[in-house]
């Protein structure tokens, strides 16, 4: 199903004109439209419920707030249409302005009381709460598009405090402990997506208390990162798969492994160890969106030639004219994909998607 084409999104503040004349705004339910959407964020033509094109200046002005703009375009999805008259009276936070971390009502200087829900472009909703003098107090919710729960926190006074629950956008529960006065205090479990135990950690006012098995294990991943980091990758390698023989179900060391493997042009080494962190971790999104690449220089750097090499810096000659096969298109395209969906949509990300994945 196509989604919206947002040709151009104006900021009230700073309009920009789509020619040299017109000054064009979107509104969807209510809220205008002053970033570009995010990528499946639009609502999808089965999701609007209707639009209409607003050109008279006053109305402009006196419906909308805005004397600056030419054109409006109202769209009001299904979902909003299907709202009840009191779910609709509910405020956004997208229409408040939070100032020194109290919520307010736009052109209200009174701290806002009552409940709130946002909701996305095509009208799910996003998050929603209780502000009690412009401040979280209970339980905040929020959502995955798909309707997922991805996360649920107390709240008193704005500060965390109580149960705590994070999710995979398939369901599963990612995190979940206890916060006391904003800090994690007692036992929090962390999850794989699969439903697996990822570790378990034990707080005190923000500090964690580790095993010291546990603790030579983090020891050897925290400084093999640091070596990676630092442009020390055989080093990193070698320390990381120290760490492997210490605890080889830990998708993180497989990720930093891999890339480290990644920045050598060792791509098959990489691939293989992207491979073990999504067998632990499938909605890992960093290593899908790595792994696609590993896959897409594999192929560039084939026939390729170092043309100069230097401490820290090889200069290498590529084909302009990489011919990927079928196969390898198929498991790049994937990767991208749910990368994508997972909320990776750095531009190098959405390039490599339209380049490859037609």
């Amino acid at each position: 199903m196509k989604s919206i084409l947002f040709l151009l999104v104006l900021a009230p503040a700073l309009a920009i004109c789509q020619d040299a004349q017109e000054r064009l705004l979107y509104i969807i339910d209510s809220i205008p439209v002053i970033e570009d959407p995010k990528p499946g964020h639009s609502p999808t033509e089965a999701q609007i419920g209707d639009v209409s094109v607003i050109t008279d200046k006053k109305v402009i002005k006196d419906q909308f707030g805005y004397s600056n703009i030419d054109k409006v375009i109202s769209i009001r999805t299904k979902a909003f249409l299907e709202r009840t008259d009191s779910v609709k009276r509910i405020p956004t936070t997208k229409l408040m302005i939070k100032r020194n971390g109290t919520w307010f009502l736009k052109d209200s200087d009174t701290p806002y009381t009552g409940y709130f829900i946002d909701y996305f472009l095509n009208g799910t909703k996003e998050g929603e709460g209780y502000f009690e003098n412009g401040r979280a107090k209970g339980l905040r919710t929020s959502y995955y598009l798909n309707g997922y729960k991805r996360f649920t926190r107390n709240y008193q006074n704005g500060i965390e405090n109580g149960v705590s629950t994070e999710y995979f956008m398939n369901g599963n529960v990612r995190m979940e402990g206890t916060t006391r006065g904003g800090k994690e205090n007692g036992l929090w479990k962390e999850w794989y997506s699969t439903g697996r135990l990822k570790r378990e950690l034990t707080f005190s006012d923000g500090n964690v208390d580790v095993a010291k098995e546990d603790n030579k294990f983090y020891n050897k991943l925290t400084n093999g990162i640091n070596q990676s980091a630092a442009g020390n990758y055989d080093l990193a390698i070698k320390t990381l798969s120290k760490a492997e023989e210490l605890n080889s179900k830990y998708s993180d060391l497989y990720f930093h492994r891999g890339t480290a493997f990644f920045m050598q042009f060792k791509f098959d080494q990489a691939i293989a160890d992207y491979d073990k962190a999504l067998a632990l971790e499938p909605l890992y999104k960093e290593v899908l969106t790595n792994r696609a690449f590993a896959r897409i220089r594999k192929h560039e750097f084939r026939d390729s030639r170092t043309l100069s090499k230097t401490s820290g810096t090889t200069v290498i000659a590529t084909k302009s004219d990489t011919t990927i096969p079928p196969n390898d298109v198929e498991k790049i395209c994937s990767d991208l994909k749910l990368g994508i969906d997972l909320g990776d949509i750095s531009p190098m990300i959405m390039d490599a998607l339209t380049k490859y994945c037609k």
